[in-house]
Formats: structure tokens, C-alpha cells, sequence
């Protein structure tokens, strides 16, 4: 049996863009029930909780000064705070299978993003396919408009594909941060850059988590009913269309539509976030939710990070394009989304741009 540093780097990126891969109708099937924010806090809650031994450890033995405290940061910002915020928001918006095939232009911007910023190599073919591949990217993120559903629908779509677009620009980012500043770091190895980075995340997720989960609140129990005044319960006692009972006032007409609430009736902010939290945590959330902690999560991340450590950023982003070989057959037979034309002509724009950009021969 082969030790663990006789693994090539390679086999290290294949798993994790296979869980990522698979990850993308994950979270579409979870955040359909799971608000995204709250989604997150939860993830890196788990991930948090399951790594605290293993992060005062680190914090004990390991000499984590100024400098490398604010690489970690940074990096764990572009990464999981801002990258995954687009792409969990996004994909409550539109569908798992843009999603899955929008992670594979990602290579072409981590490729991009190298050239400008690690002074890699970009040969003109690279350019050529970028270019081809950004046009079916434009194709892809615009296919709602040219769906038959609502326009409200289909603007929410398009808004959707475009946050999920601009969070792999974000995780592409990340790629490059982390190989310039932190890959060949000799004090932090890919275990614990990926513990501290997911604590950062879960300390950053949780009040935005219960900003979102406090709006939701406000949403059902003050949106568009106000709390019933005297004169409103004087008015039910004497009209005969308008009536009150322990809840609050109605028109007579539809007993079931209030037109204020009473305070009494009003359940406290705690009490609606442990119900929901509660709701949340059963199954089938709770399957996504730890997926996403474990999986995508830390043991993703950390082969990730094995990965990059022994290749350059551009090599190991070619694995990105492995994503959609898993995330577009779990989205038709499990979320039974169904293929578009304009959707197909928008997958073969990219693929080509990526056969021109990685395979063609100069």
C-alpha cells in the first residue's frame, strides 16, 4: 500500500473536484430549503465544532505571526466568505446544472488570473479559448431570457448565474492568493491552513447567518400585517364586517387574511431561530449541510491544498474542468432539471474554448 507522501499532487486534485463536482447539486437541493447565509453558518459551524481540538493545537505549536495571520485571513475571505456567499446565493437562484458547467470556465480565470498576477505563462492559444469560452459564459448566464418562463423568473435566473459567476472568479482568486502566499509556507501544512481558515469562516458566517435568519422573522411576523392597535379591537366589537379573535383582526370575508396581528401571538426571535435551526437539521437538509461540512468541506480543501502545494496554479486548475463529469448527471437524474437548446449551445461554446485553451495542439 502506498504512503500518503507517495500520492501524487495530482490524485489529491481529482477527489476534490469530484466532491466539489458533486457538491453543486448538493447545495441546489439544500439551499431550496436552507437559506444560503444560514446554510453556511450552519456548514462551518459543524466543521468548526469537529476541528477545535485539532485548531487549539495548531494555535499551541505552530508560530502563527502577524504576517501569516493576515495571509490566512485573506485567503479564508476570498475562499469560503466571499467566493462561497456568491455561489450558495446564486444557486438559490438558478439551476444546478448552469452552475455545474460555469465551474468549468473557473481553470480559464485561475489561468488569467495567474498570467496577471504570478506572471505565469499564457501562450496564445490560452487566449484564444478563454475568449470562446467567456462568449459561451455569456450565452450560459443570459439562457433564462431566452427560456419560456416568467420574466420574473427568468431575471432571477440570470441573476443567479451571475453571482454564481463572479464566485468563481472569487475562488479563482483564492487559488492564486494561496500559491503565492501560502502554499510553500513552511510552518503552515494544508491541514491547518484549512482548520483556521474554516474557523475564521465560522466566526464570519454566524451574525450574517442571524442577520438573514432575523430578516426572514421580521419578513413572516411584520411583514405586510402591523400590530393591532385599541381602535382596531373597539372596530371588531362594533362592525359587522370586521371581526377579532385571539390572534388578531380580520375582514369577516376571509377569516384566514388578518389585517393586524396581536403582539401576544408574535413568537420570539430565539424561539423562531431554534425552531428553524431544529427544522433545518433534519433530514433531508441535514444530508447537504454535512456533506458540504465534511466532504466539500475539509476533506476537499485539505487534498486541495495538497495539491497545489507541488504544482502551479494553472495545472492544478485544469482539474476544474473534471466538475461538470459529475455535477450535470446528478442535477438531470436527481433534480430532474431538464437541458435546454440554449443551454447546450452556451455547454458546447465553453467545452470548445476549453479544447482550444488546454488540448489543441500549437
Amino acid at each position: 500500500m502506498p504512503s500518503l507522501k507517495s500520492i501524487s499532487p495530482k490524485f489529491y486534485l481529482f477527489v476534490a473536484v469530484a466532491i466539489w463536482g458533486i457538491a453543486t447539486p448538493v447545495i441546489k437541493a439544500t439551499v431550496t430549503n436552507v437559506p444560503p447565509f444560514t446554510f453556511l453558518m450552519l456548514r462551518f459551524w459543524i466543521a468548526a465544532i469537529v476541528t477545535i481540538p485539532a485548531s487549539i493545537y495548531i494555535l499551541k505549536h505552530n508560530k502563527i505571526n502577524l504576517d501569516r495571520a493576515k495571509h490566512i485571513f485573506i485567503s479564508s475571505i476570498l475562499g469560503h466568505v466571499i467566493s462561497l456567499s456568491l455561489i450558495f446565493w446564486g444557486l438559490s437562484k438558478t439551476s444546478s446544472l448552469e452552475g455545474s458547467v460555469l465551474t468549468a470556465f473557473s481553470p480559464l480565470l485561475v489561468a488569467i488570473l495567474g498570467f496577471i498576477i504570478l506572471k505565469e505563462t499564457l501562450v496564445k492559444k490560452k487566449i484564444e479559448g478563454t475568449l470562446i469560452a467567456f462568449i459561451g459564459t455569456l450565452i450560459l448566464v443570459g439562457v433564462p431570457l431566452f427560456s419560456s418562463v416568467s420574466y420574473s423568473s427568468s431575471t432571477s435566473s440570470v441573476l443567479g448565474n451571475m453571482l454564481f459567476f463572479v464566485g468563481i472568479l472569487f475562488d479563482g482568486l483564492y487559488v492564486i492568493y494561496v500559491k503565492k502566499y501560502l502554499s510553500g509556507d513552511k510552518i503552515l501544512n494544508p491541514i491547518s491552513l484549512t482548520i483556521l481558515s474554516f474557523a475564521i469562516a465560522a466566526i464570519i458566517f454566524t451574525p450574517l447567518g442571524l442577520f438573514e435568519q432575523n430578516q426572514n422573522y421580521r419578513n413572516i411576523n411584520y411583514g405586510n400585517i402591523r400590530n393591532c392597535a385599541i381602535s382596531d379591537i373597539d372596530s371588531g366589537a362594533y362592525s359587522l364586517e370586521y371581526s377579532c379573535n385571539s390572534t388578531g383582526c380580520f375582514n369577516k370575508k376571509d377569516p384566514t387574511q388578518y389585517d393586524c396581528i396581536l403582539r401576544k401571538n408574535i413568537p420570539t426571535y430565539s424561539y423562531h431561530l431554534k425552531a428553524n435551526i431544529s427544522e433545518y437539521l433534519k433530514y433531508p437538509n441535514i444530508i447537504g449541510i454535512i456533506y458540504m461540512a465534511m466532504f466539500s468541506g475539509l476533506i476537499a480543501y485539505i487534498f486541495f491544498q495538497k495539491g497545489l502545494k507541488n504544482l502551479k496554479a494553472s495545472e492544478s486548475a485544469i482539474f476544474y474542468y473534471l466538475q461538470p463529469l459529475f455535477g450535470v448527471p446528478i442535477s438531470i437524474i436527481f433534480l430532474h432539471e431538464e437541458l435546454s437548446l440554449i443551454f447546450a449551445i452556451g455547454a458546447i461554446t465553453i467545452l470548445c474554448g476549453i479544447y482550444i485553451a488546454e488540448f489543441k495542439k500549437n
